[in-house]
């Protein structure tokens, strides 16, 4: 009998709670400890900011967002990655296949000919996509109109209290760690 085969195993939190943690160093997939910096991340829109000590060796070739120095702090601008697009396209090429599948598996239980296999899987392949793409465009088109109403009420309150808004936009930055000038 195989070594380990029959041994209980401890549960998945304990053995991911078990996993050396990185400390002190940041970058994709590095832990950040929160209490080693002033500044925790702040979303703004679409990306968030995040003050990290400087090392001089993260933020030039950073694919995963853009970084500025300021007072040896480092700041890096993350880009935001729950809009869901990775997700939708996952999930669209899974519930295309299952259910083209589905389709063709009923259709070759019903019937031998493989023709008509053929063109119900071609048929559930077109559908798929007209279907796919009408959604999309409807959701892509409802988002456009929330987007647009949020930029509307945005220059109808810089036009009426500008003051209040330029107030607003400094303490983002200040959140971010820049200085009041």
């Amino acid at each position: 009998m195989p070594v380990g085969l029959g041994a209980k195993r401890p549960r998945l939190t304990r053995r991911v709670s078990r996993r050396p943690q990185p400390t002190g160093r940041t970058g994709p997939g590095r832990c950040v400890s929160p209490r080693r910096f002033t500044r925790r991340s702040l979303d703004v829109g679409r990306t968030s900011c995040r003050l990290t000590p400087s090392h001089g060796r993260h933020g030039n070739g950073d694919v995963h967002g853009t970084s500025d120095r300021h007072d040896g702090l480092q700041m890096v601008h993350h880009r935001d990655v729950q809009g869901g697009n990775a997700r939708a396209a996952v999930f669209g090429v899974s519930d295309g296949l299952v259910s083209n599948v589905a389709l063709m598996l009923g259709i070759a239980g019903a019937s031998t000919d493989g023709s008509l296999v053929r063109l119900a899987g071609v048929s559930g392949l077109l559908a798929g996509a007209i279907s796919m793409a009408a959604g999309e465009w409807v959701s892509v088109r409802a988002q456009n109109e929330l987007i647009e109403r949020e930029l509307e009420m945005e220059r109808r309150s810089l036009a009426e209290n500008s003051e209040a808004e330029t107030r607003e936009l400094a303490a983002i930055f200040r959140d971010c760690g820049l200085d009041p000038e």
